[in-house]
């Protein structure tokens, strides 16, 4: 064997400077593994070529630069005479692009103490693209010529900072062949490269074929083919090929098996993969304006303390860097980093790449790059849309107030598993009073109503209840909201709002009153001196809206100081506003009217002309409000300019309750809404654009409440003691159930559960 005694010098050379390395997986962390980190490292220069390109001839030159060299690099086994160890297997040419599949022998049959590790073919060129963080890498940009799909890429064995003829196997060398670098500018210091590995088995393989408990062996003898996709762009034909190893002689006696036998140490310390999982992307750019948060879960694989990196992610121009030193979980042979984006500025579409930086816990790359702590790098697309995402609202599971929510939706969007065919009453709580216009509060453990003796009165027993749905709907705490009986008082419902605590409940009385919603200990009162008639309230934005004495007062909900009233007479105190995307909509009688939701400035106003004596709170959905009147039916308007879109009066000058919808198979908005006094019934309304048209209409019934919408079905009770569900589409009566006392309010669907507030009293039902 020709070379056996230069072999045997490089290998006594290695095991007396030794290497470095990186880490034990996360999930089985071994401290007898820990590498040595005050050693030079195990990486070797198996190899260095010049491949000359030219697409006339269709041809691929392989030159060795280090062929008549004996210094200490493995270069006389793998480099002719004769070329049998670095082969082209395969060639193909269509335009710039070249398709190589370059083939890498081990030319030691049978020598297991001479298995490779991590064994990498870099392809070296010119560099343009930079901006990074680090401000000496430079890759190479869409101008220069550059591999299309590399497995990763590396700042080893770049002559444009590795140390030149240094009379040893670290370091770069123009060799006696070959263009030299001072004439091909090979000024890249990030290169991309491929992986050879025993377990990729076909060229165009990928690093996920590669066992994470394998090592990344190269065995000796072993061929292995790797497809390498390179652009030659514009930047030439030239570029330097290096092959790069990492090696340690095996510990014991032979015959050694490899990877068991080698140390730590034969591995290379940075990580040899990534996964990449996005687990948000919102990133849009529409030519004009961007913005977008993006969340990735990164798998780094490491043969040794995966958990020991820290994972960086940049783009240049689109986001400032965002890093990770800390690996939250992992499996086999790898840990998971997230990265947080927030707040970027995408700055092209459809997609923009990033820019993944490995940090290992090795550094100075064997002393060549003091200072540099030794890296693999990675890039990879992510999706940019064209236009700014939706706004989407996230919808709590609890139903907060009358008609579910501020936008007064009557319906809760979450899905709640109650099967209107399959269910039963899981409890009932005796309370006399629940009136009209108004509607609970629910969350998962408790039931919020209140009691009143009629429409308007001066009674003192009028009480805000807290329910335990848990038991049997057992009062936990209620409250006198009218104690002294000086004033009359309407029905108004409460509103319930997480205040990070123990949650706190608002509802009207003879002021506008703020409870603990777990102990009733009262948190704050307001507007002692106003009458506080039917209005019910909404959260939004940690305030309190309520019209109150002729005007909606804006209220903080935390401390109930006024933030401001509105200017302006409101001749219905009755009306119950809606507040959406910064908002304020309600009606005055005179008017329909917007507020700005943080101001009270007025946005608009639409004259209503009718002017009516009875609204009930105003649905928002779609950009469009939907109101109902007592005199005049239901009104559509533009939510941002109040323009009047059509009018609808189903006649018999019916009761108009509160609102909910339906959107059908072809995105058309059907509004519900129900009558009183036995004229009209419940009634399905479609938003043809431009027009209102009745869809359906039910037989008459006594509708004092609001409907609700759950899952296809509309619900709404009667005063004569039936709640009805109703086909959204067809109208179909579908279900009944008997309430004793008969239903003035709107119902509400929570945690699976359906509350029902009648007059003498509280339902829960369920299906089971």
């Amino acid at each position: 064997m020709k070379y056996w005694p230069v072999f045997l010098f490089i290998v006594c050379l290695v095991m007396a400077a030794g290497c470095s390395g990186g880490a034990d997986i996360l999930s089985a962390p071994d401290n007898s593994t820990t590498r040595d980190l005050s050693t030079t490292p195990s990486h070797q220069l198996w190899g260095l070529y010049q491949f000359v390109a030219d697409p006339v001839a269709e041809t691929l030159d392989i030159i060795p630069l280090r062929a008549v060299e004996m210094h200490l690099n493995a270069l006389p086994f793998l480099e002719p005479p004769p070329l049998l160890n670095l082969t082209l297997e395969s060639l193909a040419f269509n335009g710039n692009i070249i398709d190589a599949d370059i083939g890498l022998r081990h030319p030691f049959l049978g020598l297991t103490e001479f298995t490779g590790f991590d064994v990498c073919g870099i392809l070296i060129s010119s560099g343009s693209a930079g901006g990074f963080s680090d401000p000496d890498l430079l890759m190479p940009g869409p101008d220069d010529l550059h591999l299309v799909n590399p497995d990763g890429y590396t700042r080893w064995w770049n002559p444009a900072e590795f140390p030149v003829n240094t009379g040893t196997m670290f370091g770069y060398n123009d060799g006696l062949l070959g263009a030299p670098d001072s004439y091909a500018d090979f000024s890249a210091t990030l290169n991309g490269y491929k992986y050879f590995c025993d377990d990729i088995d076909d060229p165009t393989g990928d690093l996920s074929e590669v066992d994470p408990e394998g090592r990344g062996i190269f065995s000796a003898g072993q061929k292995n083919v790797r497809r390498f996709t390179i652009d030659m762009a514009a930047a030439g034909l030239i570029f330097n090929y290096a092959i790069d190893a990492n090696w340690v002689f095996p510990d014991g006696a032979p015959p050694w098996e490899a990877p068991a036998d080698f140390g730590v140490n034969a591995n290379r310390p940075e990580p040899w993969n990534i996964l990449i999982t996005e687990t948000e992307n919102t990133l849009w750019y529409d030519g004009v304006d961007n913005g977008g948060d993006l969340s990735l879960s990164i798998d780094v694989y490491d043969w040794f303390n995966a958990d020991m990196n820290t994972v960086t992610v940049e783009s240049p121009g689109n986001f400032t860097l965002a890093s990770s030193a800390v690996a939250l979980t992992g499996g086999v042979g790898y840990s998971t980093y997230e990265i947080d984006i927030l707040d970027a500025n995408p700055t092209s579409t459809p997609q923009i790449d990033l820019f993944i930086t490995v940090e290992c816990e090795a550094v100075d790359y064997g002393g060549m790059l003091t200072g540099k702590t030794q890296a693999v790098y990675f890039t990879s697309p992510v999706a940019v849309d064209d236009e700014a995402p939706p706004i989407v609202d996230e919808w709590p599971e609890e139903w907060a107030c009358f008609q579910y929510n501020a936008a007064n939706i009557g319906r809760n969007p979450n899905i709640q598993n109650f099967d209107h065919e399959d269910y039963s009453q899981t409890w009932y709580a005796p309370l006399s009073g629940t009136y009209k216009m108004g509607g609970p509060a629910i969350t998962e453990d408790y039931v919020y109503t209140v009691t009143l003796g009629g429409a308007y009165s001066t009674s003192s027993n009028h009480f805000m209840y807290c329910l335990n749905i848990n038991n049997s709907g057992a009062a936990v705490w209620y409250n006198n909201i009218n104690p002294t009986g000086e004033y009359g008082r309407g029905m108004t419902s409460p509103v319930w709002f997480d205040d990070g605590e123990d949650n706190r409940i608002v509802v009207g009385g003879d002021r506008i009153w703020c409870f603990d919603a777990l102990t009733g200990d009262v948190e704050w009162e307001y507007g002692e001196s106003y009458t506080c008639t039917r209005p019910n309230l909404k959260f939004y934005n940690d305030r309190i809206y309520i019209a109150l004495g002729g005007a909606i007062h804006c209220i903080n909900a935390f401390t109930g100081a006024n933030v401001w009233t509105s200017v302006g007479p409101i001749t219905s105190s009755e009306t119950t506003p809606a507040v959406v995307n910064d908002r304020v909509y309600f009606c005055n009688g005179a008017n329909f009217t917007c507020l700005d939701a943080d101001t009270g400035d007025v946005l608009w106003q639409t004259a209503s002309t009718e002017g009516q004596s009875h609204w009930d709170g105003p649905l928002v959905v779609n950009g469009r409000v939907y109101l109902a009147t007592y005199q005049q039916g239901l009104r559509c308007l533009d939510a941002d300019d109040g323009t009047l879109y059509w009018t609808l009066d189903p006649g018999s000058d019916p009761y108009i309750t509160g609102l909910t919808y339906w959107i059908d198979d072809d995105e058309n908005v059907i509004v519900y809404m129900g009558s009183a006094y036995s004229s009209t019934g419940c009634i399905a309304v479609k938003d043809n654009g431009s027009t209102g048209s009745i869809l359906w209409q039910s037989a008459a019934h006594y509708f004092d409440g609001s409907p609700v919408f759950n899952e296809g079905v509309v619900y709404i009770g009667d005063t004569s003691g039936t709640l009805y569900g109703y086909d959204c589409a067809t109208g179909a009566v579908v279900f009944t159930q008997a309430i004793s006392g008969g239903i003035r309010n709107a119902i509400g669907f929570a945690f699976g559960r359906m509350i029902v507030p009648a007059r003498n009293g509280v339902y829960c039902f369920e299906t089971e």
